[in-house]
């Protein structure tokens, strides 16, 4: 299956753009497997800052991007946040998700569920494309949203932005405030 995989992100909520997901309207609720088997829900992370990854071990802005994850989760998994890395990886790739999470380090969860999270994906509009306004049908990884205590959604980009961790510190910095 070829995936498109945007080189640049872009905010869903761009001014030019209807966003897939609205900021502030309540974020799709999930459930979903840890890659150690155990069950996970949005609704069981209510009361703590999200920050939600669509990522896979093939894809090369992925990879970029972990660090960053790896670096908030450091920050700020003292104030409560929680990161979840929801692996869009098929079976052809599933067992390279535990060498990933040692290369880089990946100490917040990660997820495993193809049906699940790729159903979850699709909730959460990874499949729009924002430099066409096209909608695919399959997910794009990297897509990143952060969801605040009440379960609201609160930032979100489709691709990857080198630029993302300042923007990502300054956000969970005062969504952990509120």
């Amino acid at each position: 299956m070829a995936v498109a995989v945007l080189a640049t992100a872009v905010p869903v909520w761009a001014a030019d753009q209807i966003p897939p997901v609205p900021l502030g309207t309540k974020a799709p609720a999930f459930v979903t497997r840890t890659i150690d088997g155990k069950r996970l829900s949005l609704k069981s992370l209510r009361g703590h800052v999200v920050v939600l990854d669509f990522w896979a071990t093939w894809c090369g802005p992925c990879r970029m991007a972990t660090p960053t994850l790896v670096n908030l989760d450091q920050k700020f998994a003292k104030d409560g946040i929680k990161i979840v890395g929801m692996s869009l990886d098929d079976e052809d790739t599933r067992d390279q998700i535990p060498a990933y999470k040692k290369i880089y380090h990946v100490g917040y969860t990660l997820t495993y569920s193809p049906a699940a999270n790729t159903k979850t994906a699709m909730a959460y509009h990874t499949n729009f494309d924002p430099d066409s306004g096209e909608f695919f049908d399959h997910p794009i990884p990297p897509s990143l949203f952060v969801i605040d205590k009440k379960g609201r959604m609160r930032w979100g980009q489709i691709g990857y932005s080198p630029d993302e961790e300042v923007e990502l510190t300054k956000l969970i910095k005062k969504l952990v405030r509120e």
